[in-house]
């Protein structure tokens, strides 16, 4: 079956930047620099100035596999750091349901770009450093709480009083 143009442009723009991450391994073609390398080097007889259109095109392509390996852990320390935040609110902050919210609404955000950055150059959208800036205040309200504070009265016991 034939491909739409869209459809080969991403696939092209794919192998380019593949090429792009055998000729610079370790730091890429610089960062925001896919379609300027797209178009100098990699284009052929026809410039193109095509993106990546593909986050896991985009990362190992402009800042390289260390560049790669730096975001990956980024976003790993983001996934796993608010998973364990949620449990440890859940154990030790009956009352924080709002932040709980947040953070499910974080992690939900968080495996929503995951997914869709499979089509989408979105290294550059702040969603990242928000997403990480709320889990950071998160866990920096839970653990600057006094302990004697940390355990909130159950209702029954709320109500008994």
């Amino acid at each position: 079956q034939e491909l739409d143009a869209s459809s080969q442009g991403r696939i092209t723009a794919w192998k380019r930047g593949a090429l792009m991450v055998i000729d610079r391994p370790l730091f890429g073609v610089g960062i925001g620099c896919f379609g300027v390398a797209n178009a100098n080097r990699y284009s052929g007889e026809r410039v193109s100035w095509l993106e990546s259109h593909s986050l896991y095109v985009q990362v190992p392509a402009e800042t390289g596999l260390l560049g790669a390996l730096t975001f990956g852990l980024f976003v790993v320390y983001m996934l796993r750091g608010n998973r364990r935040l949620r449990r440890e609110l859940r154990d030790r902050r009956p009352g924080w349901r709002f932040e709980g919210a947040l953070l499910d609404g974080v992690f939900a955000g968080l495996c929503f770009l995951l997914v869709f950055s499979v089509f989408g150059h979105s290294l550059y959208r702040y969603t990242w450093y928000v997403y990480a800036a709320i889990g950071v205040a998160v866990l920096r309200l839970h653990r600057d709480l006094p302990e004697e504070e940390t355990a909130l009265p159950a209702p029954a016991e709320a109500e008994a009083r």
